[in-house]
């Protein structure tokens, strides 16, 4: 097969952003779920929310990766993020 030097370095432009963005992920959600089972909980954190800040990271990382969450819960490996208050009724600023 032959390629075109333009579709070459369009592929390898788009390669490691897309590995990044992957792999980004797949860090992320997995270290939500060891911390989410040491807890016995359901969902997850990208980023454990004990302030505000936290929480709207944690948020931020959810809309960033809904692709990757929905496509994860699609083929049935994945679980859901949690957004919200993790560690008591109000999360200092």
């Amino acid at each position: 097969m032959q390629y075109r030097l333009r579709t070459l370095l369009i592929v390898l432009a788009l390669a490691p952003p897309a590995l990044a963005y992957f792999g980004s992920y797949v860090v992320l959600s997995r270290r939500g779920y060891a911390l989410t089972d040491s807890v016995g909980g359901k969902g997850f954190w990208f980023v454990l929310p004990e302030t505000k800040r936290d929480e709207k990271k944690n948020e931020g990382y959810i809309r960033l990766f809904w692709p990757l969450i929905e496509a994860e819960l699609l083929i049935g490996t994945g679980r859901t993020p949690v957004s919200g208050i993790c560690c008591g009724p109000e999360l200092p600023p």
